[in-house]
Formats: structure tokens, sequence, C-alpha cells
């Protein structure tokens, strides 16, 4: 089966595309990398120098445990593995981009770490269209959706959502979700990596069986749930998690003081002859 990549530049979106590249049961016939900010952003201007400290505290943290988890990994990796084309998050949805998309006339593709995408690139992927977003939709879509459990104190929340793409944000059919089980110590990126590793296993063989059945089982979105925007996160949100709680929320969970609301699940390993990884 022929697929299209659709990545972010980080390491995490380069980790999990190349599990599906490494796959000889999948042949990767094209790649558009979209260039994403820094991993260590500079803070707002606005902020004041308690919220700038947590704000750089934070994101270098992530850099570290990023690092550890996925290694110096460069979309630069890209160019070796298939016919790759490189744009700014403002060409993602050009003429350029769809043009390449027909030429390459994959049977699927996989989108982890771009911009929403839309006419005219939506309407030349194919049937298959799977996004892996990091959050479960429909209780948390848009951004940074793996903060936002912790910031809401739910971190059995952070996980995954494998799922069609349509012109709405984490909107389309889900073939699949997943969490890791959290682990004491672990804080909100430790447990972030832990989704986006376990995942990535879980990706590979769902992608291997559409390969072999040509399908996969959806379940619809029937809730609207919560749409984070890019501007929904500022700094002084980050006083939630190291001021009030220092990072140990997972701890708290394990314990007992948040609550034992667990999510529910749509899990296609249940519903299709693949060994879950």
């Amino acid at each position: 089966m022929r697929v299209l990549l659709f990545s972010g530049s980080h390491a995490r979106h380069v980790y999990v595309h190349e599990q599906l590249i490494e796959s000889d049961a999948l042949d990767v016939c094209g790649i558009v990398s979209m260039q994403r900010e820094p991993c260590v952003p500079d803070p707002p201007d606005d902020c004041s120098d308690h919220d700038r400290a947590l704000f750089e505290h934070h994101f270098e943290r992530r850099e570290k445990v990023e690092r550890q988890a996925y290694g110096d990994r460069s979309a630069d990796r890209y160019e070796s593995a298939a016919p790759t084309l490189f744009v700014d998050r403002d060409e993602l949805n050009s003429e350029r981009v769809a043009s390449f998309v027909r030429d390459v006339d994959a049977d699927a593709a996989f989108i982890f770490g771009t911009g929403l995408i839309l006419d005219p690139v939506l309407g030349h992927l194919p049937e298959w269209r799977l996004n892996f977003h990091l959050g479960l939709s429909p209780r948390y879509k848009g951004s940074a959706t793996l903060f936002w459990p912790f910031y809401f104190l739910e971190p059995q929340y952070a996980g995954g959502t494998l799922h069609q793409i349509i012109e709405d944000a984490d909107a389309g059919a889900i073939v699949h979700q997943t969490r890791p089980a959290l682990q004491r110590g672990d804080g909100v990126h430790e447990t972030a990596a832990a989704v986006v590793e376990q995942f990535a296993e879980e990706t590979v063989a769902l992608f291997e069986h559409l390969a072999v059945h040509g399908s996969l089982p959806l379940t619809e979105q029937t809730e609207t749930g919560k749409l984070f925007r890019s501007d929904d996160f500022h700094p002084h949100h980050l006083g939630t998690i190291y001021d009030l709680y220092d990072n140990d929320i997972v701890d708290h969970y394990l314990d007992g003081n948040l609550g034992d609301h667990e999510p529910t699940l749509v899990n296609a390993f249940d519903a299709i002859e693949t060994e879950r990884p």
C-alpha cells in the first residue's frame, strides 16, 4: 500500500513517521514536511518575570524529555526515504502541495504534526486520510491537548486519537484511541512522550491491517467537546502545574486525590483481526 506522510518537523513527529517508513508492509511514496515553531519558543513579552521563568522551565524541560525519548531526529532524514516536499505553515494548503499529492497518487495518507489540511490539498487526498491527534477527541481537540488534561487535573485523559480528517479540526470519524498507563513520578512531558511512543507502535499495526484488508473500523464523533486554540494558552496557566502541584499531578491522581473518572476509548483492536503491539 502506497502511503503519503504529512509531518511536522519536531523530533516527536519524525519519530512516529519513521516507524511507518521502516515497516516492510508499507510503501511510503511521498512526504510533505511542514516546518514547525522552535521547540523552545520565546516567552511572550507581556508576561511577568515569574511566568516567564515558568514558561522557560516548561519548554526547556520538554526539549530535554523529548531528546531522551526520541534522540536527535530532524526532518532532513526524510529525503533518503521518499520524495519529500518541505513547506512552511503558510504553504501547507497551496497548489504546490496539491500538485505533489496528485503526482504521488497514494492509497492512504497519514498526518501528524502539521496544521489543519484544507482545500485544495484536502480534496486530492485518498479516501483513507488518517490524522494522529495528541489528545482524546472530542474532549480535547485543537492545540496543546496533552497539556490541558494536566491543567484540568485529569491526567488520565492524556492520550491519542487516530481519526479521519475533515475540514473541521479533530472532528472526523475515530479509528482508534489509546492512553499509556500512568507512571508514578512522571510529569506532563514524560506522560506526553509515553503517549507518542505507545501510539506509534499501534498506528503502524493499524496501517498494516489497512494495507491487507482495505478498511478499518470508524466511529463517528457525536459530542462537540472542547476545541482549544493556540492563543488559549498563556504562561500563567503553568502555575497550576508547577506552583500548585510541583508537576506531581500524576501522583495525586494515582493516590486517589483527583477522582476516579476514566475515559471511554475507541479501541480498533477490539474490532479487527490484528494483535495489539
